[in-house]
């Protein structure tokens, strides 16, 4: 079973989407690098798709932390993503983009 098959199960089950023990879902789901299951949840309307970590880092800051490229360019096609967060050292996700080099 995936973690994408998983996680479904969670969101039948009644799981917040936006926390776990572990932390948010989206966030995981972008560390584990799943396009498809960062798909499924942005189209969940009660999913924050700007949650943040403990350093404010967003999905999309995350994304670039990360070297997600592909991950990246999907996030920044969706509107509700907000694209001027700044982390809590407040750097915008443009400036964690071109420190960790990432080519798209």
């Amino acid at each position: 079973e995936s973690s994408f098959d998983i996680f479904q199960q969670f969101l039948r089950e009644g799981t917040n989407p936006n926390g776990l023990p572990t932390g948010p879902i989206p966030l995981a789901a972008i560390k584990n690098d799943n396009l498809r299951l960062v798909d499924f949840l942005f189209r969940i309307e009660q999913v924050d798709v700007n949650i943040t970590d403990r350093n404010g880092h967003t999905v999309l800051h995350l994304a670039c932390l990360e070297n997600k490229p592909d991950i990246v360019k999907f996030l920044l096609n969706i509107p509700r993503i907000e694209k001027n967060a700044r982390n809590i050292f407040f750097e915008g996700f443009h400036r964690v983009f071109f420190n960790n080099f990432i080519m798209i």
